[in-house]
């Protein structure tokens, strides 16, 4: 039997068997799709809260510097005797 008819059949064959299974395939997408869902909603509050605290984080640290960086010049711009 040529290739193409081979793949033809199988996917005949294939198809017989999704239309048996149809009710029950449908249900799974689908509560994989709430399931998809809740993780992306998941996600999403998980990556709020983790940007919340890095900017926090982050504003934190650059006042640190801030504050590094002036008392270095302030020191720097002491005449030298």
């Amino acid at each position: 039997m040529p290739h193409s008819q081979t793949v033809v059949t199988a996917h005949r064959e294939s198809g017989a068997a999704k239309q048996s299974i149809g009710p029950d395939i449908e249900k799974g997408v689908a509560e994989n799709e709430d399931r998809s869902k809740a993780d992306e909603d998941a996600c999403s509050k998980l990556w709020a809260v983790y940007a919340g605290e890095a900017e926090k984080y982050d504003g934190e640290l650059l006042r640190g510097w801030k504050q590094d960086m002036e008392g270095l010049l302030i020191f720097h711009s002491i005449p030298r005797v």
